[in-house]
């Protein structure tokens, strides 16, 4: 009985704990709502997720992508620096033209823009 109740305590602490530690959020920056993952908590670090990347209407983005140095968690209230792009994060994005990434990015994860077929201009920081 003591095994099975224990069991029990470690599974809904494990549930508990899966929820209070996730780490991703979304943000909306000038218009352009995006998906983030908290890189480093102590250091207040993001990375773009992906997933949902949508303009108003849920449209696909077109046109121009500027980038934020820094995003909010509006359920925390914390700030995160924007430090990198994630895998896959802007995939299939057909519409885009120009990326602008700000200053605090030093990384682009693999296949990030991949088949963004419209994306003509990028615009990298000396960070990268």
């Amino acid at each position: 009985m003591k095994r099975k109740i224990l069991l029990i305590l470690l599974t809904v602490a494990g549930l508990w704990s899966a929820k209070v530690f996730a780490q991703d959020f979304e943000y909306l920056y000038e218009g352009v709502l995006l998906n983030y993952t908290v890189k480093s908590e102590t250091a207040r670090t993001c990375i773009t997720k992906a997933g949902t990347l949508q303009a108003p209407g849920n449209r696909e983005i077109s046109g121009d992508l500027k980038l934020p140095e820094e995003v909010i968690d509006e359920n925390t209230g914390k700030t995160y620096k924007l430090i990198g792009i994630g895998e896959c994060s802007f995939t299939n994005n057909t519409l885009l033209t120009s990326v602008t990434f700000p200053n605090t990015v030093t990384e682009i994860g693999a296949s990030a823009f991949e088949k963004c077929d419209q994306l003509e201009e990028v615009t990298l920081p000396p960070s990268l």
